[in-house]
Parts: structure tokens; sequence; C-alpha cells
């Protein structure tokens, strides 16, 4: 909301500005010249800015779409590749506990520790 409250402020600080300066003006630019009112000049310099702006801004906002866009694809594909690994833990635990004499075969080394830690008897000082 704020920004097109400035956008208005600014063109209706454009347009006062043109209207007060309607003389004609000679333009060089390069190897052009002509003459204009100055407030085609004024006008035409504003549109100009504002073009110049939007494309700007229009290039940002699909520079942001691709990556995120990117980004999405390599989520995607991450979490397929995940799911395919947990697949592949699953069938390698079910076959691990289907060996014989291998019923803890398996353990992490959270589980591991605690079985550690509980064993151990505390020394009182």
């Amino acid at each position: 909301m704020i920004f097109v409250l400035f956008s208005a402020l600014i063109a209706f600080a454009v347009a006062v500005l043109a209207l007060q300066n309607s003389m004609v003006v000679t333009v060089n630019f390069i190897a052009w010249s002509f003459e204009a009112s100055q407030v085609l000049v004024i006008l035409g310099s504003a549109l100009l800015g504002f073009l110049v702006a939007f494309c700007w801004g229009l290039y940002g906002k699909a520079k942001h779409y691709l990556q995120n866009r990117k980004v999405k694809e390599q989520i995607k594909t991450l979490e397929s590749e995940k799911q395919a690994l947990l697949a592949r833990v699953q069938q390698l635990e079910a076959a691990s506990n289907s060996l014989p004499g291998n019923a803890s075969a398996l353990t992490t080394p959270a589980a591991s520790a605690t079985a550690e830690a509980d064993t151990e008897t505390p020394v009182n000082a």
C-alpha cells in the first residue's frame, strides 16, 4: 500500500513539474537533435525511468522464480532418494534380523552408550 501511495505521489509531482514547464526545448542526444515541448521531454523521461525500473524488477522476480523452481526440484529429488534409502535400510534390517544367532545385531550408538552407562557402577567419594 505504501508503494502505491509513493508511486502516486511521484507521478503527481512529475505531472505538476511537466505542466509548469511547457516551453519548447531542443534535445540533443549523441548524434540526434530535435525540438519538443518540455512537458513531453519530462513525461517521456519519467516514463522511460519507470519502464527501466519495471524491467529491472521483472528480471529480479524471474530470477527468484527460477531459483525457487530449481530448489523445489532438488527437494523433490532428495525426498525420493530419502524414501529409497529408508526402504533399503528396512530391507537390510529385515535381512539382518533373519540371520541365525543375530537377535541384537543392529544397535544404534545411542542405545549401546546407554547400555554401557547402565552397567557402570557409580563411584561414591
